[in-house]
């Protein structure tokens, strides 16, 4: 989940904005950034009639020539735009202080605390394979521990940690989902590799993806941007990994260089970077919150069924269901943390999109809220179109119950639980690797809202829990006996459902695999 949270939060670094004055001259930047990252200066160059001049080296190198420069009293650029935080911090006195007026519509955590550096997007750390080698080779590789494999000796590349930001990010990453800095089973996981499987060494981070792209290598230790930004340009050899053991995605830096000619045009750079425009052409061109593929539940499975990510799934999903996968993400994200700054992200997005963004708000108020707020707030909504994104919504809960003589493992108490998926699936039996679950009330007036109109046409469900499986193409009926407790203790509901199943079981023909009528018969009969 820390890649959905990521991708979210990248998405929307900047709450608002503000309009760029135009200007003239040129600016020089020295730039270790991919292609992807470095697109968006025609843009800026359009908006301000600025030229502007890209030296692309490397982030060790762009701070060695600074320095030198520095030294000597002059200074070919006026801008360093990329790298890590560690470099700037290293390097603070290269770079003169610069508080963007932008800065203040940035989130808390990325506000600009140090005056000499500014947080302008956030990358994470990934591995970028090749898939045609990995086939041909008869393995996969999902994680770090993944890489040790015999058939990948030679076979991996990384950048040089010593002198490329993104290389330092993935060995600080790799050494804490090996076990911690400290950690010596890390430190020797990091040995294995790089001297045990002769990791190729190179000069920078765009030989790394390139290569794997070119089929030099199977593997590359990488980041986000560059990769996302080869698959939109058609690669269909290429795939991004996110390490299962976990990534992190840091923020990179801006800084203006102490010695800077144009320093007026630097500054403009920086407000233009932190601009809303800026961060929504970022976020739509070199982040990514999913990626479908293709993959069986089990051997003979033949359904569509896609992987978003390692623990989410969808089957049967329509073109137009997949639109709302960023949602589905979002809400997924809210039920595995709360987080403040994702509620205010659910309520922007909802507010300014509509649509699928209100399942995210809805399941934001049912982990917050009062059980009767919720429903006084939200029932109104099942009279409008929007009721089925409330559907969506409550498919992602599920009433824990088990029978009185249930003998086998209890995952935990009775009660309703907003979930996300439970991972690794597989026909007949079920791995929890990655169930994330959160207790929650459900006002039970809801029941009754639900059981309405049995004889009426019932909508598909985006997101559902049945059969402990995460299903995007869902039944109504198998969400709603989902939301139902083994005992009802009101007997008005109790008849209302035996009478609402008992309709729906004439009415629909249904597989003698789907059991969702047999159980309601059994809980809610005679």
């Amino acid at each position: 989940m820390k890649k959905f949270l990521a991708a979210a939060v990248a998405s929307v670094m900047l709450v608002g904005g503000a309009a760029l004055a135009a200007a003239d001259g040129e600016l020089n930047i020295c730039s270790p950034n991919s292609d992807g990252l470095l697109s968006i200066i025609p843009v800026f160059e359009e908006q301000t009639g600025i030229k502007v001049n890209v030296e692309s080296i490397g982030t060790g190198d762009c701070m060695k020539r600074i320095g030198s420069e520095i030294s000597q009293e002059y200074s070919t650029f006026d801008l360093m735009y990329g790298g890590s935080l560690a470099n700037y911090v290293a390097n603070a006195d290269l770079f003169q202080n610069y508080v963007s007026d932008q800065d203040q519509y940035l989130m808390d955590a990325y506000k600009n605390t140090r005056s000499y550096c500014t947080n302008y997007t956030i990358d994470g750390s990934v591995l970028l394979v090749n898939t045609d080698m990995l086939k041909e080779m008869g393995i996969e590789v999902k994680g770090y521990a993944d890489l040790l494999q015999p058939e990948l000796v030679g076979k991996i590349a990384s950048a040089d940690p010593a002198s490329s930001s993104s290389a330092f990010c993935q060995l600080t990453n790799m050494l804490l989902a090996m076990g911690g800095y400290e950690d010596d089973a890390a430190w020797k996981y990091v040995e294995d590799l790089f001297v045990g499987q002769k990791v190729a060494i190179n000069s920078g981070s765009s030989a790394v993806h390139k290569g794997v792209y070119n089929g030099e290598y199977a593997v590359g230790l990488t980041y986000e941007d560059p990769c996302v930004t080869l698959i939109k340009d058609g690669a269909t050899n290429i795939e991004v990994v996110y390490p299962v053991e976990g990534t992190v995605f840091l923020p990179a830096q801006i800084g203006i260089v102490k010695n800077a000619k144009n320093v007026e045009n630097a500054k403009a750079f920086v407000d233009f970077m932190l601009s809303e425009e800026a961060q929504r052409f970022l976020a739509e061109n070199t982040q990514r919150i999913a990626q479908l593929k293709r993959a069986p539940a089990y051997s003979r499975d033949d359904c569509t069924s896609w992987w978003i990510t390692d623990g989410l799934r969808i089957w049967d999903a329509t073109p137009k269901e997949k639109e709302k996968i960023p949602a589905v993400v979002l809400t997924a994200s809210l039920i595995r943390n709360p987080d403040e700054r994702l509620q205010a992200l659910a309520d922007e997005l909802n507010e300014r999109y509509g649509g699928s963004w209100l399942m995210p708000v809805f399941m934001k108020a049912i982990i917050t809220q009062p059980k009767e707020q919720v429903y006084e707030t939200y029932s109104p909504l099942l009279d409008t179109p929007q009721k089925g994104y409330l559907f969506h919504a409550l498919g992602m809960l599920h009433y824990r119950c088990y029978p009185e003589d249930w003998t086998y493992e209890r995952l935990g108490p009775d009660g309703m639980i907003a979930l996300i998926f439970w991972g690794d699936y597989s026909y007949g039996t079920y791995d929890t690797r990655f169930m994330f679950e959160r207790y929650v009330e459900l006002d039970e007036r809801w029941l009754f809202d639900l059981a309405k109109d049995p004889e009426g046409r019932k909508p598909t469900v985006t997101w559902q829990t049945y059969n402990r499986g995460g299903v995007m193409y869902g039944s109504y009926d198998e969400m709603f006996i989902s939301l139902l407790p083994r005992k009802v203790e009101n007997p008005e509901l109790k008849r209302i459902l035996r009478d609402y199943f008992r309709i729906r079981s004439e009415k629909v023909k249904v597989e003698e695999s789907i059991t969702v009528y047999k159980d309601a018969t059994e809980r809610f009969g005679d």
